[in-house]
């Protein structure tokens, strides 16, 4: 008999951007795609053993490296059963993986005979499919409503119900209602005001355009409607607004739990680079009354979502301006956030922690001992008290073979105990990255 105090076992998959999956079938921006990089984000599944529990299940595009799975093991993580997709393409998400793997599916079907539950990264139609196709206990009502929660333009009506404070702006959901904004934009243009057109559910910077002149109106209408006449569509999702003058970024994160009732985590300081999160840090340095209005502003949030049927994990984008003005609502992400995989080791953390991402181009695969041996010295310490901890290590090597050099990149948490150590730190480790990119062959 199952122990009603014990939690029911999770299968845990990391399908990072799942926002493309809900955004398919109306315009949006335009965006680099990158094979190499879609294949980096495609193996971050491995952030999922820093959050699972014994009894859980973690699913994978591939194996992890058996180093890279004790280092994390000696300081009390990947605790959980690993679950390999048979068939996997570089291309596919971790989802998609499974659903092409049938012996994989076999396993997941058995432990949703223990009534075991998905915790998908975030809840698209391909993880809707897998749920159906294994009889994994559901972790929302539908895809459509993880979709419709994670758009700006959700984002954008919810804060103007409940009156917190955010950027002038207007949400578009047609080419007509996007073309109508023409006067009021260019006049913000004209005032010298940048204007950032984003699309509804872009994600890490992608899918942003930023205005600075009348003419790149014209321009960008332009270039929706021809999409809009070689797609046979004018829906749309995007949002525009005046731009702010920022000073730090920010990120709090609550989570929902099964009854409705919200649990303010934390704040961090999330850490960009040309628009992309490349990390952050823990907690975040905020004045006096700031935290209070993000509690305040979770309270609220978390409230709405969970009267939509919301469960789950959430993470709010903020910004402080320059003039000191807290901008507590930019987007909402209900889904895991790159901070939920982190969650386990700062409540263990005594000190200060960054999240952090290294980027590499090496000329051949890299194994997890040469990577060991190049930052041999600042291994975390089983108290996470001071140290590196690499806790993503797949998307190292996922482009490797594919050209020379390769792009990877290295994903880790840092933990010392004061902001000057945590720097000394990362500057030691960016180092030793460095000389090993210099220097590695295979």
């Amino acid at each position: 008999m199952t122990d009603p105090h014990t939690p029911a076992p999770r299968v845990l998959l990391g399908n990072f951007d799942v926002e493309r999956r809900w955004a398919e079938g109306v315009l949006a921006l335009p965006e680099i795609a990158r094979a190499s990089a879609n294949a980096v984000t495609n193996h971050l599944g491995e952030l999922a053993l820093l959050l699972a529990r014994p009894g859980d299940a973690v699913v994978l595009k591939a194996a992890p490296d058996p180093d890279f799975l004790d280092r994390l093991r000696s300081v009390g993580f990947a605790t959980a059963d690993i679950v390999v997709a048979e068939s996997t393409e570089a291309a596919r998400t971790v989802t998609q993986d499974l659903l092409d793997s049938p012996a994989a599916l076999e396993r997941l079907r058995a432990l949703a005979a223990e009534g075991a539950t998905l915790a998908p990264h975030g809840y698209s139609e391909d993880e809707e499919r897998l749920s159906r196709e294994t009889g994994l206990a559901a972790p929302l009502p539908s895809a459509a409503l993880a979709a419709r929660v994670n758009s700006k333009i959700y984002s954008r009506r919810l804060c103007a119900d409940l009156d917190i404070r955010q950027a002038p702006g207007w949400e578009c959901e047609t080419l007509a209602e996007f073309e109508a904004l023409e006067a009021p934009v260019k006049a913000a243009l004209e005032r010298g005001t940048t204007v950032g057109v984003k699309s509804a559910l872009g994600v890490s910077g992608r899918g942003i355009t930023t205005l600075t002149k009348p003419s790149q109106w014209d321009g960008l209408v332009r270039l929706l409607r021809g999409q809009a006449r070689k797609a046979g569509t004018d829906a749309l999702a995007l949002v525009v607004e005046e731009w702010q003058a920022k000073a730090t970024d920010v990120n709090y994160h609550f989570t929902i739990d099964a009854e409705g009732r919200s649990r303010f985590d934390f704040a961090v300081e999330a850490v960009t680079e040309n628009g992309r999160h490349i990390g952050h840090r823990i907690p975040a340095d905020l004045a006096p009354g700031h935290l209070d209005e993000l509690r305040s502003c979770a309270a609220l949030i978390g409230a709405r979502l969970a009267a939509e049927g919301y469960r789950g994990p959430v993470g709010v984008d903020a910004l402080v301006c320059q003039d000191g003005t807290l901008m507590p609502v930019l987007e909402i992400n209900a889904r895991n956030n790159m901070s939920t995989y982190h969650l386990d080791v700062v409540r263990r953390a005594p000190g200060r922690a960054a999240v952090v991402q290294f980027d590499l181009r090496l000329h051949a695969a890299l194994p997890f001992p040469a990577l060991a041996a190049a930052l041999e010295g600042t291994e975390m310490d089983a108290a996470l008290e001071h140290g590196f901890l690499v806790t993503g290590f797949a998307p190292v090597n996922a482009n490797a073979g594919t050209k020379d050099p390769f792009p990877g990149r290295l994903h880790g948490i840092l933990c010392a105990p004061s902001q000057s150590d945590l720097a000394a730190l990362h500057d030691d480790v960016a180092s030793r990255l460095t000389r090993l990119e210099e220097h590695h062959v295979r």
